[in-house]
């Protein structure tokens, strides 16, 4: 319970630096809850962390595009919140505490896996976004076909 509420003030602490008010504000926070959630949740059938960090991005930038969508805003307004409790951070932080002290192999295991939780995300989040830009485009011009047909 502690991890869920930490995940949601932590997400909402983010929102709110980035300036977002009102109803916003929750479903910032809302965003972050549910993705610390379902990585949770995935994590007991999911044992690579890249693929794992990967479907919880995709969900999460799926929930910012719908959202933002609804709410009129820009999804990076939700989606920064979102992603936040599923950053490589602490595995930075060990990446160079281990650099400092000259073990080599912590270093690199520790590298190269904030390197592919940072890929995998970035991968979920490209994914999404070009899908709702493709299907924009799509719609867009059909539109302008159809009005052109008749």
């Amino acid at each position: 319970m502690t991890q869920l509420i930490t995940a949601f003030i932590g997400a909402l602490g983010i929102a709110m630096l980035s300036n977002i008010h009102g109803p916003k504000l929750a479903y910032a926070g809302l965003g972050g809850l549910l993705s610390w959630v379902l990585s949770q949740v995935l994590a007991r059938f999911i044992s690579t962390e890249a693929v794992l960090i990967f479907i919880v991005s995709i969900m999460a930038t799926l929930y910012a595009e719908i959202l933002a969508r609804a709410e009129k805003s820009p999804a990076t307004v939700f989606l920064v919140s979102s992603i936040f409790p599923i950053l490589p951070g602490g595995k930075l932080y060990y990446t160079v505490i281990y650099a400092i002290d000259s073990d080599v192999e912590r270093f690199a295991a520790s590298g190269i896996s904030a390197v592919t939780t940072s890929i995998a995300i970035a991968m979920g989040i490209m994914a999404v976004s070009s899908g709702f830009k493709i299907a924009r485009y799509i719609r867009e011009k059909t539109v302008v076909f159809l009005k052109k047909m008749w």
